[in-house]
């Protein structure tokens, strides 16, 4: 939304401007539904050791967060008002990918999954490139 159609930031403003980012939320849901669908396999394959409902809140609320940061009023007024613009950044520099990796979506990935994809994640966890990032 261009800075003059944007309404002055208000108590009210703040919690009623919101935007819709189409993609954005489609990025969200489809990676939720993936995350849910995983839990769901873990929870049939493994009914004795089932998926940990904090590290499911956690990724859930990663991504509550990405969208909070992008289409509440912090996204409305993320051109207009400069702090609101570093806010955001924090948002989604500092709070999402910490709440993201707390789900452990490669640890699901791996217990939802069979050979080829499970080897496959596997190697690629173990591979050179990460190896040189993760430490």
């Amino acid at each position: 939304m261009p800075a003059d159609e944007v309404p002055p930031l208000t108590t009210h403003t703040a919690f009623t401007q919101w935007q819709f980012a189409p993609v954005v939320t489609v990025g969200v849901i489809v990676a939720a539904m993936i995350y849910l669908i995983g839990v769901g396999v873990v929870r049939r394959r493994h009914p004795a050791r089932p998926w940990p409902i904090r590290w499911t809140v956690s990724f859930v609320a990663g991504n509550a967060v990405i969208v909070i940061a992008t289409q509440s009023s912090i996204g409305a007024y993320d051109d207009v008002l400069f702090w609101i613009h570093m806010v955001q950044h924090v948002l989604l520099l500092m709070v999402a990918p910490p709440l993201l990796l707390l789900g452990r979506p490669v640890t699901l990935l791996l217990h939802a999954t069979r050979n080829p994809v499970h080897t496959t994640v596997k190697r690629l966890v173990r591979s050179a490139p990460i190896h040189v990032i993760t430490f």
